[in-house]
């Protein structure tokens, strides 16, 4: 396990080499000199804010933490001299990094995506009305994929969270906050492009129509780094082999289920209607319930400690029902 670990680390290391050279860096400039920090616990989501092209960068909570990025890289290179010929070279980078981001949201978050799925994350909600699939909840980002399989049986989809740990949540805030409205801009102006924005991470992917561009980054990183070959599927294999043998959780689910509580029984209905129909947060999204996002998180973050991440998990709160149960075998035992 320390080889996957240190592979880990080493896609991380890259990863933030790469978005050093995104911010165009001189040799003698460190990241902490130039770039804003982000403070990640600081900064806040409207999950249910539906608004075309709106996403977590426009809500008004973030004003500080996050101020406006448009034109951050655009400024640094226009009051930076020997930056004013070699700019237009970012492309390239770009799309390496964004390759490394994939990998390590694909490996980071937990149980693994299907490749057709992460591939069509969304950063900002579209014109069509499709929601974005990207969030940040309580100082980590979180990707939100659909799981249709057995749609036909059951007649709806299962909606599923995966978080980052902190330096992959960071690196993708910077990529959305300072360096794609820059990509975008230099597109239009130097590039000529006409066509909107892609609400897509990754547009050079086909979104929906299969997994190869995920499956060769795959590939092309575990043959350098683990001297083995990867693709989707023998990855997807190894992650749950090693989540069973290793989590607390004793591995992970496809689908968390809702716990039923007294409380929802004694209202009529059962815990799955009381968390999707009744008394929702004001903060919660379309199809998401907010049981399910925290066993989804928990998860998620068993696996960023495994993975060597520093992770303060802290105690797991008991459900009502089984406080309940303990205090009544517990009767039971002082009865007999």
């Amino acid at each position: 396990m320390e080889s996957f670990r240190h592979f880990i680390q080493t896609e991380i290391r890259q990863a933030q080499q790469s978005l050093e050279t995104l911010f165009l860096l001189h040799d003698e400039e460190t990241r902490e000199d130039v770039v804003p920090i982000i403070p990640l616990s600081r900064l806040k989501d409207d999950p249910t804010e539906s608004r075309c092209g709106w996403n977590f960068l426009q809500d008004v909570q973030n004003t500080e933490a996050l101020p406006n990025g448009q034109r951050w890289l655009l400024n640094y290179v226009l009051k930076t001299e020997w930056l004013q010929e070699e700019f237009l070279d970012i492309q390239q980078p770009s799309h390496q990094f964004l390759e490394l981001l994939l990998l390590l949201c694909h490996i980071t978050g937990g149980q693994p995506a299907r490749g057709t799925e992460i591939l069509s994350l969304r950063h900002h909600n579209t014109v069509h009305g499709r929601h974005r699939s990207i969030f940040i909840e309580q100082g980590l980002v979180s990707t939100v994929t659909s799981y249709h399989k057995g749609y036909h049986v059951t007649g709806s989809t299962k909606i599923i969270h995966r978080y980052l740990p902190q330096p992959v949540s960071e690196m993708m805030i910077y990529y959305l906050w300072l360096i794609l409205p820059f990509c975008e801009k230099l597109e239009i102006l130097a590039f000529g492009k006409t066509e909107a924005p892609s609400p897509f991470l990754w547009p050079k992917a086909h979104q929906g129509e299969d997994s190869s561009y995920l499956s060769k980054i795959l590939e092309r990183e575990a043959r350098q780094h683990l001297q083995t070959k990867w693709n989707i599927t023998y990855y997807r294999h190894a992650a749950i082999a090693i989540s069973r043998a290793h989590l607390p959780s004793g591995g992970f689910k496809r689908d968390y289920g809702v716990n039923e509580k007294v409380t929802d029984q004694q209202g009529s209905h059962t815990s799955w209607t009381a968390g999707t129909i009744y008394a929702r947060g004001l903060k919660e999204a379309p199809g998401h319930v907010e049981e399910r996002r925290m066993q989804y998180r928990a998860i998620s973050r068993e696996w960023h400690s495994f993975l060597g991440f520093k992770v303060q998990l802290g105690p797991r709160k008991r459900l009502l029902v089984e406080r309940m149960n303990l205090e009544s075998s517990t009767q039971k035992r002082r009865c007999v």
